[in-house]
């Protein structure tokens, strides 16, 4: 099966928007992990008030430091998917597929 290079490229962002991604995510838990150490004297200390038990709002800090570590593993995962896709057209495109 023949797939046109333009058209699978075309689904996929560009390499330029998911390293900003990344550096989205791992800044966002960098900058979680600096409030805590200027608010509470400890790096990741938590600063978020906790909320009633059995709601996300009773984990303080910590899901904003898993959707930054969700951010950055997600878009590196993309990025690599991204690459492979990227070699598999230029080998078919090599071989005349």
């Amino acid at each position: 099966m023949s797939w046109p290079q333009n058209s699978l490229q075309a689904h996929y962002p560009s390499e330029k928007h998911v390293l900003s991604d990344k550096l989205l995510g791992a800044g966002g838990f960098v900058a979680v992990g600096v409030i805590g150490l200027i608010a509470g004297g400890v790096y990741l200390q938590n600063v978020v008030p906790l909320g009633p038990v059995g709601t996300v709002y009773s984990a303080g800090t910590i899901p904003l430091i898993n959707l930054a570590v969700g951010l950055e593993v997600g878009s590196g995962f993309l990025l690599m998917l991204s690459e492979f896709l990227a070699q598999t057209l230029r080998i078919r495109a090599r071989r005349g597929r």
